[in-house]
């Protein structure tokens, strides 16, 4: 049930960000209001979004892929920003540059409640989609086609021809979540990109966390000692 307060990130807090963000960052929360949901969903942050510029993210949402004001990501209870870093200047350009694209292209498209992780045949699937239509209709297209998206798959979408570079692998994915679906005879997507491989991908640089989001919360959440690490220098920094 859903609690009726105030996320402990608010915009007093998350303004001091936004006019710092680049497009392709990826924007990161988790948030204890809707505490039952979090049931479901593997890893400490269980939220992604990718920043496409003008104070824009692109995200899935339960009513689908929705570009929308930065603050409905950032408002919440725990928030991260993180930034592709691995690659060169150049390189990074051109990725960023591309990954927006990628992003804005897939608006409209439907949300995956399976977490049913796109593979590379449904990525050139897509491709093929988009190459045959005009921007406004493509998305319908690959609708019809049943091509859906679950949030922290659209950062992995647009980052996919670097992956490996970014250090973006999926892992098994184990969540009750998944247990639950089986059981319901469902098939849910096994090889997950969960929310908190994007802060401990070694092409990711941890550039903002909320107040809330300290060392103390991390290990108390379960962080992995690689999450630990990451947030741990990000405040060792805050703090000079």
């Amino acid at each position: 049930m859903t609690q009726k307060r105030e996320p402990l990130c608010r915009e007093s807090e998350f303004a001091e960000i936004i006019p710092s963000l680049e497009p392709g960052d990826v924007i990161l929360h988790r948030d204890d209001r809707f505490g039952a949901v979090n049931w479901f969903i593997g890893g400490v942050m269980i939220h992604a979004g990718i920043y496409v510029g003008n104070d824009l993210v692109v995200e899935a949402v339960s009513e689908g892929v929705k570009e929308r004001h930065v603050r409905h990501i950032l408002e919440s209870d725990y928030t991260m920003v993180v930034r592709p870093i691995g690659l060169s200047k150049y390189a990074r350009d051109r990725v960023n540059h591309d990954a927006v694209n990628k992003a804005r292209a897939i608006v409209g498209c439907d949300y995956d409640p399976l977490f049913d992780f796109c593979d590379a045949v449904e990525f050139e699937q897509i491709a093929c989609i988009q190459r045959g239509y005009v921007s406004h209709r493509w998305a319908h297209v690959a609708r019809e086609a049943g091509i859906t998206f679950c949030c922290t798959e659209i950062p992995y979408f647009c980052f996919y021809p670097v992956r490996e570079q970014l250090g973006l692998f999926r892992r098994r994915n184990v969540s009750l979540f998944v247990k639950f679906l089986k059981w319901l005879g469902l098939h849910p997507g096994e090889a997950v990109i969960d929310a908190d491989m994007y802060v401990t991908a070694h092409g990711f640089d941890l550039i903002w966390c909320s107040n809330s989001a300290t060392p103390q919360w991390s290990a108390k959440a379960g962080a992995s000692e690689a999450m630990m690490s990451k947030i741990s220098a990000y405040w060792a920094v805050e703090r000079k």
